[in-house]
């Protein structure tokens, strides 16, 4: 994946200094004494004046979109989102049973994101006619929202994710392999509630900066730890912001871990430090964007959560969490 993104990097790099070449020897004959002056430049400064064309963005922006979409295509993966998802609790987070406080609420994460959409548009008497789930993975979140809203798409960069979302529509319970230590897994199953009607629910594959022209629009919008995992999140923001009807919700919740494998510094919503030294923290700069695209924040706080890996580790997130309405 690194090789990946490197090659197209170095591809770009090789284009930029062949302009500059080209540029300097146009002006050699003219001012052959100032050509140490001239090619005395450095990376810095060759990056900064050169602005890509349209086909070497998108030719870099796809390369990250490999980089991501071939990360989440692993059997480990699958077993650690279907726990996330799933659980079940007694099996995949037994020790954490008995905790209170943050590692107590981080359980059950997709579920708790579906209950904040049905919670908002509750409360705000949002339509519950059409909702999408962006990043939908495994589906948990939206078989939640599906418990009230008459229809739910849940879109995925990852086909593997699709595909089990796929079957646990059709099934509602799957046995999976949980990793213990080392080699050692056991057998849990994956199962959704009964009283869902899964149905109301489609899932397909699809890249979240770049919806299906065909799509329409939705109610509200679910689109949970996404968006420091795109290549181009600005893009990504807007596209969910022209999918959101007048008056709908949008819940949006990210742990603003950037990597520059997946998302261009360039790119990155808030997380530097500006020119005049003051740092740009994600959440003011995603509060700013939002605004500008015409939505006002209900909610802002944070989410934990909690990733199993074996039974003696395990990731736990706080993800900052943004509920917002569209203007009418």
């Amino acid at each position: 994946q690194q090789m990946m993104i490197a090659h197209t990097f170095l591809r770009a790099l090789d284009i930029r200094v062949m302009r500059l070449s080209l540029s300097s020897t146009r002006c050699s004959c003219a001012r052959t004494a100032d050509r140490p002056r001239r090619f005395a430049v450095t990376m810095r400064a060759v990056q900064s004046r050169f602005t890509p064309t349209r086909a070497e963005e998108m030719e870099y922006n796809a390369a990250k979109l490999a980089a991501t979409k071939s990360s989440y295509e692993t059997d480990f993966l699958m077993s650690q989102y279907l726990s996330l998802h799933f659980g079940p609790l007694e099996i995949a987070f037994a020790d954490f049973l008995a905790e209170i406080g943050i590692l107590a609420d981080g359980l059950e994460f997709p579920k708790k994101c579906g209950d904040l959409v049905l919670h908002w548009a509750a409360n705000n008497k949002v339509s519950k006619g059409r909702a999408l789930d962006l990043g939908c993975a495994v589906g948990r979140s939206s078989f939640e929202i599906a418990r009230e809203f008459q229809e739910v798409i849940g879109i995925d960069l990852s086909q593997t994710f699709i595909d089990m979302a796929n079957t646990m529509k059709q099934q509602k319970q799957v046995e999976y392999s949980l990793k213990v230590e080392g080699d050692i897994t056991e057998v849990a199953v994956a199962s959704i509630d009964d009283a869902i009607d899964t149905s109301r629910c489609t899932f397909q594959q699809g890249d979240a900066c770049a919806l299906p022209s065909d799509l329409g629009t939705f109610d509200a919008i679910l689109a949970a730890n996404l968006l420091c995992r795109v290549p181009d999140p600005q893009a990504c923001l807007h596209g969910i912001a022209d999918a959101v009807n007048p008056g709908g919700l949008l819940v949006l919740t990210s742990p603003f871990t950037w990597l520059e494998e997946y998302t261009a510094k360039a790119k990155w919503v808030g997380g530097r430090v500006g020119e005049d030294g003051k740092a740009l923290r994600c959440a003011d700069a995603l509060k700013a964007t939002m605004a500008d695209l015409g939505f006002s924040v209900l909610e802002e706080g944070k989410i934990p959560l909690v990733i199993r890996e074996t039974c003696r580790k395990y990731q736990l997130i706080l993800a900052h969490k943004l509920v917002l309405q569209k203007a009418q």
